[in-house]
């Protein structure tokens, strides 16, 4: 069952962490290019697959954050909607897309995903990555299936509790207050998603992937960061294929849905 969840604490946490990986980092300045090359591991490609085509495509992300995602998303051509809870990191998104020039063509809105500001069947495709595990999620997934025409894409990449090593990392080195506003995925929340979404397709990503992302995120380091994937996956898929319960110990799960 979807636990009750802190919003003005996830409001205050969101608005002082201005940290792209979300870490609660101080950070001096941004590599955009280097965010967009980390974010391009198995789970994201197969997400991207299975969105529209990007120019002359109109897009809405949640919980776009400082907009990694969003901002690619504009540059390829797209219209973005960028909607998050945070006023201050829809300021920071808008400023970063003045930079690149492509202010026209992303346009932030402040509200949260359980109360989306937008018509009925407004979009064709909504996307987003590790939001849904901050939300009532009854409540986001209604919210976005409603704004969906017929035939929209729903494409959400989500973190599960139960892999090992992630929950290690964040027992020792995620922000503790996270967990005020937090309900990582599991069989419920997947159920959910499918009674929401029944024409579903879904994928497990990391197992022992997920031990390579800590050349992202504790010790940055892209090459090494590519080669620990390249070993793991080989390993995730040997687990995944031969002992289907390891599928619930996936650190990622994507979700593509149809609204029908």
């Amino acid at each position: 069952m979807n636990q009750t969840l802190d919003q003005a604490a996830s409001r205050r946490h969101w608005d002082e962490n201005l940290d792209p990986q979300n870490l609660g980092a101080q950070v001096a300045g941004r590599n955009l290019r280097l965010e967009w090359d980390f974010y391009d591991s198995d789970e994201a490609l197969w997400a991207e697959q299975q969105l529209p085509a990007r120019p002359g495509g109109v897009f809405l992300e949640l919980g776009a954050g400082l907009g990694t995602h969003a901002l690619r998303l504009a540059v390829e051509g797209a219209t973005v909607i960028a909607i998050d809870f945070s006023f201050a990191r829809l300021k920071a998104l808008r400023a970063t897309a003045a930079q690149l020039g492509v202010a026209d063509r992303l346009h932030c809105v402040q509200c949260a995903a359980e109360h989306l500001p937008f018509l009925d069947t407004q979009f064709s495709a909504i996307y987003t990555k590790s939001v849904l595990i901050h939300t009532r999620l009854p409540e986001a997934l209604a919210e976005a299936r409603r704004i969906l025409r017929s035939g929209g894409k729903a494409v959400f990449i989500e973190p599960f509790g139960a892999n090992p090593f992630a929950a290690f990392v964040r027992n020792v080195f995620a922000p503790q207050e996270w967990k005020a506003f937090t309900r990582y995925f599991d069989a419920w929340s997947a159920g959910e998603v499918a009674r929401v979404f029944p024409r579903l397709q879904s994928r497990p990503y990391f197992l022992f992937g997920f031990l390579a992302f800590l050349w992202q995120y504790q010790w940055p380091h892209y090459r090494l960061f590519r080669f620990s994937l390249a070993i793991t996956r080989w390993l995730d898929r040997i687990a995944f294929a031969c002992i289907p319960p390891a599928r619930r110990l996936a650190w990622f799960w994507v979700f593509a849905g149809e609204k029908e």
